[in-house]
């Protein structure tokens, strides 16, 4: 699980298009991984870098909103995709909202492929019925898991399509 806040991001984000959000939210997340740090060389007194290596990726990757629980006043928009590197772009999967900032009403959306068709499950938890939604393709079904406004409390993306 990936933790991001609003204050690791830009304070223009929430104001940036579709492409300059997929960008700035996969450089803060890559360096989240890769936990980049500036310190100080203890030989030599200069700065210096010091990062983690990749050494294989994951094939699903949750991020959390921290400022969810909070009640904030800051929440962040997330992108339809992660383009960590040249090779590596990850696209929504699925998404946790929370009903209200106290936490105690949630609902997921999730996609659900099916021989060729992609459909979309909505679950609530207090209600016990699960609402699907058939969607015609990936960017249908990648809009209608942002459109809701709520407050997202974490969200999976999946590598590759």
């Amino acid at each position: 699980m990936i933790h991001v806040k609003p204050s690791d991001l830009n304070r223009r984000f929430q104001d940036y298009d579709e492409r300059k959000k997929t960008k700035e939210l996969s450089k803060c997340i890559l360096d989240k991984l890769k936990s980049t740090k500036l310190r100080k060389c203890s030989a030599c007194n200069s700065l210096a870098t010091r990062e983690n290596e990749i050494i294989s990726w994951p094939g699903y990757m949750f991020v959390r909103d921290e400022s969810a629980p909070t009640g904030a006043k800051e929440m962040l928009t997330f992108p339809t995709s992660l383009e960590l590197s040249d090779d590596k772009t990850y696209y929504i999967q699925g998404r946790v909202n929370s009903l209200a900032r106290t936490g105690h009403h949630f609902t997921s959306v999730g996609r659900i492929p099916n021989n060729g068709s992609l459909f979309l499950a909505e679950i609530d938890n207090i209600s016990d019925a699960m609402n699907i939604i058939k969607s015609e393709d990936r960017l249908q079904a990648e809009m209608m898991l942002l459109k809701n406004k709520l407050y997202p409390v974490f969200l999976c993306y999946r590598f590759g399509l």
